[in-house]
């Protein structure tokens, strides 16, 4: 009776054994099957500040409030820019009345281009005028002695007659033929002006095409920067995307230079996506799509639960580096792998931007036999962690 029930105790105890042992193995078999590595809550936060130098007027908002793109973050003194707005503006009133003014004066240089032609060819049609009375008055007076003449000889008139008429003749003689240089000049001086009115009349249409495409340099710079006053309102900052302000780095008083942060902007929870760092012993185990799970211990008065959701695998940096444990307050040694980029795709509101969480995921590719054999020669080690 007594071996019988010491058979049966052997029994029951070897079965107790083999139950134990396959429980032992599936266990570590499920760990070493499993991928886990870590990664850090990242919220693609950004500093916000002034593109030019200016002095803070107030700051209208505070970290942990929500904003939505338009919003406006920081107020600037207007100071600066009325300034340089009533700077721009005589500029343009300068450009404008140097215009003007210069138009003024090519309008009245073709006025009095205009004049001088008018002048020259009145001169010129009264000294032909001249010409044609004086040929006419020496013809009459050719004419009267070549009818003397005759009568002259028959001593029918007076020789001193026809002697009288004679001077005035020479006289006129004279006149008429000094007409013909005169008249080439004053020709001359018509076309002179002529020339130079048409100069100015076309240097007036160069200038007015000028003008109408705001080729002047000075005037068209003036008037986008006016433009540019008008359509953007420097005097304020606004958000330019939706988010969550993180930080303050500046108060109201303080003159901030160009490009300055004054404000951290973090985008909005449904923005949050996970950067995990991948060893390189799991490198073949994780591909872009993948879906995995990410986790954190959180505290409640039942005491510790798991908060996890799903992301789903982005990106992974081509090349491996070498990377530090985000959970080891003191890391010395770094981990070789790559880095993943996970999009989160449960409650992202969840998770605070810069916390390490716990990414994990099930590997597959090895069959029972070569796990066996791994777990028997890896001597009962846990599962894989960055720097554990």
């Amino acid at each position: 009776m007594r071996q019988r029930l010491r058979a049966f105790v052997r029994v029951v105890c070897g079965a107790a054994v083999i139950v134990a042992a396959a429980a032992v193995l599936m266990w570590l078999f499920g760990r070493e099957s499993e991928v886990r590595f870590r990664g850090i809550v990242d919220s693609g936060a950004e500093n916000v500040g002034p593109v030019e130098a200016a002095r803070i007027v107030s700051i209208e908002v505070e970290p942990g409030q929500r904003v939505k793109a338009g919003d406006v973050l920081v107020r600037f003194d207007p100071a600066t820019l009325l300034a340089e707005q009533a700077l721009n503006d005589v500029k343009i009133r300068e450009c404008e009345q140097n215009e003007e003014k210069l138009r003024e004066n090519l309008r009245e240089a073709a006025r009095r281009g205009r004049q001088t032609v008018r002048e020259a060819s009145v001169a010129l049609e009264e000294r032909r005028m001249e010409r044609l009375r004086e040929q006419a008055e020496l013809a009459a007076l050719d004419a009267e002695i070549a009818r003397l003449k005759p009568l002259v000889e028959k001593k029918l008139v007076s020789e001193l007659e026809l002697t009288s008429l004679r001077p005035k003749a020479d006289a006129l003689r004279g006149t008429v033929g000094g007409y013909e240089p005169l008249l080439k000049a004053l020709e001359e001086r018509l076309r002179e002006a002529q020339d130079g009115l048409k100069e100015l009349e076309q240097e007036i249409a160069a200038f007015e095409a000028r003008a109408a495409s705001s080729t002047n340099a000075t005037l068209r710079a003036a008037l986008k920067r006016y433009e540019d006053i008008h359509r953007v309102d420097s005097s304020v900052l606004r958000a330019l995307s939706d988010g969550v302000v993180s930080q303050v780095f500046r108060r109201a008083g303080d003159i901030v230079p160009a490009g300055e942060a004054i404000v951290r902007l973090a985008s909005a929870p449904d923005s949050r996506f996970v950067t995990g760092m991948l060893p390189a012993d799991h490198l073949d185990d994780v591909h872009a799509g993948d879906e995995l799970l990410i986790s954190r211990a959180v505290l409640s008065g039942l005491g510790a639960q798991s908060l996890v959701v799903t992301g789903r695998v982005e990106t992974i940096d081509p090349e491996v580096l070498d990377f530090f444990d985000p959970m080891n307050p003191a890391p010395r040694v770094p981990v070789r792998g790559r880095k993943v980029r996970i999009r989160l795709s449960g409650d992202a509101a969840a998770f605070i931007p810069g916390e390490s969480v716990l990414i994990s995921g099930k590997a597959g590719g090895e069959g029972f036999v070569e796990r066996l054999a791994h777990i028997f020669s890896s001597t009962n080690q846990p599962a894989k962690e960055v720097g554990s």
